[in-house]
């Protein structure tokens, strides 16, 4: 693995990322969502979990991730102890 900066790494700009959208945009045609989503629809009709999902998450968004935290019978930490301290009136 490597690590440090190099040429190419990290997140691309805004403006690469508009420019790609907009290349993708005269490739793909206007129409071309359209047809994606109902080619999805149609897996999803046919049975297919994965493409029920991803409609469903798309549509309603995900659902939340749940954290299960075991503790092996030991009480959680509670908030420490607030201590006030008189700085007194002057």
């Amino acid at each position: 693995m490597r690590g440090g900066a190099r040429q190419g790494a990290g997140r691309k700009s805004k403006a690469e990322e508009l420019k790609l959208a907009e290349t993708m945009d005269i490739i793909l045609g206007e129409d071309w969502v359209e047809s994606v989503i109902k080619s999805v629809k149609a897996e999803a009709l046919k049975g297919s979990f994965q493409h029920q999902q991803l409609l469903l998450a798309y549509k309603y968004g995900k659902p939340q991730d749940k954290v299960d935290v075991t503790t092996n019978g030991k009480d959680l930490p509670t908030s420490k102890e607030i201590v006030f301290r008189d700085y007194g009136k002057k």
